[in-house]
């Protein structure tokens, strides 16, 4: 069986799902969430990239943990983003948006590498 990883980090909150088809239908298991919301630093909002990135780490390794052969992951935000000066117009637009599919040898260095240093 397959196992694909998707990773929404939202407004105010993130989670990791993993996937599977099972008897051709499409299964999901929410395996870690966290909270998300933005800091207010120097008048403008915004995220603590940092605090992400810590928390994105630490649902890939509870994923790894359950579900340990995952052959895919995509990471998905959304970015409120000024239109002109004035901030009289926001729009959302995507912000970072990857899908990697990995090589056994790969997909291990790349999660030595990412959780562990």
């Amino acid at each position: 069986m397959k196992y694909y990883l998707a990773i929404d980090i939202g407004a105010s909150s993130g989670r990791h799902i993993v996937g599977l088809y099972n008897n051709g239908k499409l299964e999901t298991d929410e395996v870690y969430r966290f909270n998300n919301g933005v800091q207010q630093i120097n008048g403008h909002l915004v995220w603590d990239v940092q605090y992400l990135f810590e928390e994105v780490k630490k649902g890939i390794k509870e994923a790894l943990k359950i579900y340990p052969n995952i052959e895919s992951m995509a990471i998905d935000t959304l970015q409120i983003v000024k239109k002109d000066r004035q901030y009289e117009n926001l729009m959302l637009e995507p912000d970072i948006t990857t899908f990697q599919s990995f090589s056994d040898e790969s997909k291990n260095k790349w999660i030595e590498y990412t959780l562990f240093n």
